[in-house]
C-alpha cells in the first residue's frame, strides 16, 4: 500500500535552483488530473453548502454555481493546490527554508482544467557555507602593557565609590566638584527661550557631562551666584542645535558638593571585603584580576583575528531575510533603550538629517559581518563535531557559582527558568573551538599595548 509521502510525490513535479545568497527558486507543475480533482472537489462541496435564490440548499446544479461563483473556486482551487504542495516541497528539499523569511509567489499559470497548473516560488534557505582555511593559522598575540599607574587608577576608582559626598564649605566650584544648576538660554533681547529651561540639574565638573559644556565657564562661582555666560560653538559641534552658533545661557548655581576620599590603608581594604585583611592584600588582588581581564582581553583579539581570517577565505552566501531579520531585532532593541515611541525616535533623528533607513543603511556592514562570522563559527564547530557534555555544563556552573559566592544549584536553577541552557552549551562550545583552534595555530608575539587601551580596543 503507497504511503501518504508517495502519493503526494506523485501529483506533482519540482525543480529548485540555487541562486545567489542562498535564494532558492522553486518551480512546481501540478498536473491537470490533480487541477481537475481540487476543482470538483470544491464544486462538490459547495453545491452542497451555498445558497442562491429559486434553489433549495444543498440542490443547487454544478453549472449554475460554476457561472455565478466560477472565479472565486478557480481561485482557491489554485491557492489549495500551492498549500498542498509547498509543505512538501520544502520538506523534500535540500535546501530549507528560512523560518523567518517569507517565501515569495513569482509567478502562476492561468486556471485551466485542461491543462497543468505551474507555479514558481523564491524563498531564503539556510547558507551552504564552504570553509576557507582554519587550521594552522598564524596569530599575532598581544603583549598587555600593566603598570603601576593602572593599579593606582583601580585604587582611585575604589576610593571613589567609597567616597562621602559632602557640601563645600566655602560653595567655590572647582574641578572635581558635583553640582546643581538652574539655566536658559537668552534671545537677543535677554528673555528667557523658555523651552531650554533646566532646572536641578547636575554633573561633575570636569566630566563634559552637559549639554552646553560650561564646565570650564562656572569654575570660580560660588553657592547661590547668578551669572550669564556667552558660549561659541563650532560648525562641527557634538550637537546639531547649537552648532556653529553663540548663545547666552543664564546659570544660578544651586548647590556645591565635594568628595571626601578615604585614606589609601587596612581599614579601606577591610570596608571593601571581609576577604582583605589588609591594603597589600586588596593591592595583590587587584593586580591578579587586571592581569586576568588583560588575558581575557588577549585571548578575545586573538579569536577576532582567527574568525576574520577564515571568514575572508570560505565562500558564505548571506540570505537578505537573515541580515533584515538581525537588523529589525537591533532597531527593536535602539527603540527600547530610548523608551519611546518609534514615531518620536524617527522625529528624533531626522532632525539630526536622518531616517530609519539611514540608519539601518549603517548598521547593515557590522551586521553583515558579524553573521557572516556566526555561520563560519557554528561551520567549524560542525566540522570538528564540537560536543558540550553535561560534565561541562555542571563544570561552568561550579565557575560561575565560585565567582558570585553562591551555589551551583542556585546557578542551575536560574539558567533553566531564563530558557538559558542551550545558550550556555553554545557559549561552552565555542570556548571548545577556540581552545582547539588555538592550540593548532602558529601564535606569534604581537605589539605592547597600554592596558587602557587594550580594554577600550584602542589600538
Amino acid at each position: 500500500m503507497a504511503t501518504d509521502t508517495e502519493i503526494k510525490k506523485k501529483f506533482y513535479e519540482s525543480h529548485y535552483e540555487l541562486k545567489d545568497n542562498a535564494e532558492v527558486l522553486l518551480k512546481v507543475t501540478i498536473p491537470k488530473e490533480e487541477v481537475q480533482n481540487e476543482y470538483n472537489t470544491l464544486v462538490t462541496k459547495y453545491c452542497k453548502s451555498v445558497q442562491i435564490k429559486g434553489f433549495r440548499k444543498g440542490k443547487v446544479p454544478p453549472d449554475v454555481l460554476k457561472r455565478k461563483f466560477g472565479e472565486s473556486i478557480q481561485a482557491e482551487s489554485t491557492q489549495n493546490l500551492i498549500e498542498k504542495v509547498l509543505d512538501h516541497a520544502f520538506e523534500e528539499s535540500k535546501h530549507k527554508p528560512l523560518p523567518y523569511a517569507e517565501p515569495q509567489l513569482n509567478e502562476k499559470s492561468e486556471f485551466d482544467l485542461e491543462k497543468d497548473f505551474t507555479f514558481e516560488i523564491t524563498f531564503d534557505s539556510y547558507p551552504e557555507i564552504t570553509l576557507g582555511t582554519y587550521k594552522n593559522l598564524e596569530i599575532q598575540k598581544i603583549v598587555p602593557d600593566i603598570t603601576d599607574k593602572d593599579l593606582e587608577s583601580e585604587l582611585k576608582a575604589i576610593q571613589d565609590q567609597n567616597a562621602i559626598v559632602q557640601e563645600k564649605a566655602d560653595g567655590i566650584i572647582e574641578k572635581e566638584n558635583i553640582v546643581s544648576i538652574d539655566y536658559v538660554e537668552l534671545d537677543d533681547d535677554g528673555n528667557e527661550i523658555a523651552k531650554t529651561r533646566r532646572e536641578a540639574f547636575s554633573f561633575t565638573v570636569g566630566s563634559g557631562y552637559n549639554l552646553h559644556k560650561i564646565d570650564d565657564d562656572i569654575v570660580g562661582m560660588k553657592k547661590d551666584e547668578e551669572k550669564v555666560l556667552e558660549k561659541s560653538y563650532p560648525e562641527d559641534f557634538e550637537y546639531k542645535d547649537l552648532a556653529g552658533k553663540t548663545i547666552h545661557l543664564k546659570v544660578n548655581i544651586k548647590s556645591v558638593k565635594e568628595k571626601k576620599l578615604p585614606e589609601l590603608d587596612d581599614e579601606l581594604a577591610q570596608d571593601v571585603s571581609d576577604k582583605y585583611e589588609t591594603l597589600a592584600d586588596l593591592k595583590k588582588d587587584l593586580k591578579e584580576k587586571l592581569h586576568k581581564a588583560a588575558d581575557e582581553k588577549v585571548r578575545e583579539d586573538m579569536i577576532s583575528q582567527l574568525v576574520e581570517a577564515v571568514v575572508k577565505s570560505s565562500t558564505i552566501p548571506l540570505p537578505k531575510s537573515m541580515v533584515n531579520s538581525e537588523l529589525y531585532m537591533r532597531w527593536h532593541k535602539f527603540l527600547q533603550q530610548y523608551r519611546a515611541d518609534e514615531a518620536l525616535v524617527v522625529k528624533e533623528l531626522e532632525k539630526e538629517g536622518k531616517s530609519k533607513e539611514i540608519v539601518l543603511d549603517e548598521w547593515r556592514p557590522k551586521v553583515e559581518e558579524g553573521i557572516r562570522s556566526a555561520l563560519v563559527v557554528e561551520k567549524m564547530i560542525d566540522e570538528e563535531k564540537i560536543e558540550v557534555t553535561d560534565e561541562d555544563v555542571a563544570g561552568e556552573f561550579e565557575r560561575i557559582a565560585e565567582y558570585q559566592n553562591t551555589t551551583p544549584e542556585m546557578i542551575k536553577e536560574y539558567y533553566e527558568k531564563q530558557k538559558q541552557i542551550d545558550n550556555l552549551k553554545m557559549m561552552l562550545s565555542r570556548q571548545k573551538l577556540f581552545d582547539l583552534l588555538l592550540s593548532q595555530s602558529e601564535i606569534k608575539k604581537g605589539k605592547k599595548i597600554k592596558y587602557l587601551d587594550l580594554m577600550k580596543e584602542n589600538y
